[in-house]
C-alpha cells in the first residue's frame, strides 16, 4: 500500500509515492506520529518461563499464551515489530507484551487511546518496512510519519465508540458461538462417552477392546468408515484479500476467487500444526498440509467432527525430525461407532446448533465488512461525527 492509497501518511525518509497532506478541516490537526506516543519494547518471555495464569501474552500474531503476571498493568495497544510486522491489537486489561512487539500504554498528548488503536490499523507498517529493506518495524521511521487527527478528544472518543460497537458485537457473537460448540460437545460426551443416550437404560453394555460399550455399537478403524485424502488448495501466491476461505492446518490462512467444496469439511492438520482439527465453512478450499476426512455410508458430519474431537489424534502422529500424520497412520485410529438411530438423533440436535453458529459467523463477516468500510472514512474525516 502506498501513501497515495493512505492519504494521511507521508514519510520523507521512505521512498514511497508522495501525496501532500492537507488539513481539510479546522477541527483536525497535522502532527508527527512520534509526538503522540512512544513505542515501547516488549519483554522477553520464552514459553518455558510462562506460568499458569490469566494474563494474556501478546506476540506479533496476537495472544500467544497466558502468564501469571503482567508487565503492563493497564489497557494498551500492541504492534508487531518482528514476524507479523505492523499487526495491531488492543488489550482492555493488563497484559504481557513479548519482545517481538512494541506496546503503547499512554499518550503524550490529550487523546483517546482506543482511537489511536483504530488509527494505527490504517497505517501500512509492513509496506513501509519493506520499502527500506528493514526486516522489522523501525521506530524512527514510524515516529517520522505525518498524521492528521481530530483536535477534540470527544470526537476521537466518538469515532472509537462507533468502531468499538462493531468489535464488541463481533466478540459477543464469538462468545455465543463458542458456547454453542460447548453445548454440542457436552451432549456428545453425555451420549457417546458416558453412554447416557436416549434409551440407554434399555441397552446392555458388553466387553470390547475399548472397555465396556453399548451392545450393537462397534469399534472401528477410522479408515473403514471414512474417506481420507490430502487437501489440494490454491497456491499461496494466488491468495486474495477477500473471497472464499482457504484452510490450512492452522485455520483460515487466506482467500481465493474459487472454492473446491460446497459443504463443510472436517480436516485434520497433518503438517505444521499437526493434529489440529477444524470444520470448515461451506464453499471453501483446503491446502495440502491438512487431511480431509469424509463419512462413508453415513451422513452425520457433526457426529464425525465430535468423534474426532474426542479421539486421541496425537497417538497417530509420526515422524521424528518433522512430526506429521499420514493417511495410513490416521486410518488405523480406533473409534467407537454408534448405531445409526443414535447417530441420527444426535445429528438433528447438532445440526440445529451448528446452523445457529454459522449464522453468527456470517453476521460477523457482514459486521467486519461494514466496520472496515467505515474505518478509513471516519479516520480521514470524510464522515464526521
Amino acid at each position: 500500500m502506498s501513501s497515495k492509497s493512505y492519504p494521511q501518511l507521508e514519510n520523507s525518509k521512505v521512498k514511497m509515492q508522495k501525496s501532500k497532506l492537507q488539513v481539510k478541516n479546522r477541527d483536525w490537526k497535522k502532527m508527527k506520529l512520534g509526538k503522540a506516543f512512544d513505542l515501547k519494547y516488549g519483554f522477553g518471555l520464552p514459553k518455558r518461563s510462562r506460568k499458569a495464569g490469566n494474563i494474556p501474552v501478546y506476540g506479533s500474531s496476537g495472544v500467544v499464551g497466558m502468564h501469571n503476571e503482567a508487565t503492563v498493568n493497564s489497557q494498551g495497544i500492541i504492534i508487531g515489530r518482528k514476524g507479523n510486522v505492523g499487526s495491531v491489537y488492543y488489550s482492555s486489561s493488563p497484559f504481557y507484551p513479548i519482545d517481538t512487539v512494541y506496546y503503547i500504554d499512554s499518550l503524550k498528548i490529550q487523546g483517546n487511546l482506543k482511537f489511536f488503536y483504530y488509527f494505527l490499523r490504517r497505517i501500512p507498517f509492513q509496506k513501509i518496512g519493506s520499502d527500506v529493506g528493514v526486516p522489522g518495524l523501525n521506530r524512527d521511521i514510524a515516529y517520522n510519519l505525518d498524521i492528521i487527527i481530530p483536535k477534540n478528544i470527544n470526537e476521537q472518543k466518538q469515532i472509537a465508540a462507533i468502531l468499538s460497537a462493531f468489535d464488541n458485537k463481533i466478540e459477543l457473537n464469538n462468545k455465543i458461538s463458542r458456547i454453542l460448540e460447548q453445548i454440542t460437545q457436552t451432549i456428545f460426551k453425555e451420549w457417546f462417552i458416558k453412554f447416557r443416550f436416549p434409551g440407554y437404560k434399555k441397552t446392555k453394555l458388553v466387553n470390547s477392546e475399548l472397555g465396556k460399550i453399548p451392545k450393537e455399537w462397534k469399534m472401528k478403524r477410522l479408515g473403514k468408515i471414512t474417506k481420507i485424502e490430502y487437501g489440494k488448495g490454491p497456491a499461496t501466491k494466488d491468495f486474495k484479500k477477500n473471497g472464499y476461505p482457504v484452510y490450512g492446518a492452522n485455520g483460515i490462512i487466506g482467500y481465493s476467487e474459487k472454492y473446491k467444496f460446497n459443504d463443510s469439511q472436517t480436516i485434520v492438520g497433518c503438517r505444521g500444526v499437526v493434529g489440529s482439527l477444524f470444520k470448515t465453512l461451506p464453499m471453501s478450499s483446503i491446502t495440502h498440509n491438512s487431511l480431509i476426512i469424509s463419512p462413508i455410508n453415513f451422513s452425520e458430519i457433526n457426529y464425525l467432527f465430535m468423534l474426532l474431537k474426542n479421539s486421541n489424534l496425537q497417538s497417530v502422529v509420526g515422524g521424528s525430525a518433522q512430526p506429521q500424520i499420514t493417511i495410513n497412520e490416521i486410518s488405523q485410529l480406533p473409534v467407537l461407532f454408534a448405531t445409526q438411530i443414535t447417530r441420527r438423533e444426535f445429528e438433528k440436535i447438532a445440526e440445529s446448533i451448528e446452523q445457529k453458529r454459522l449464522n453468527l459467523i456470517y453476521e460477523n463477516q457482514k459486521l467486519a465488512s461494514l466496520r472496515d468500510l467505515l474505518l478509513p472514512k471516519l479516520m480521514s474525516g470524510e464522515i464526521r461525527i
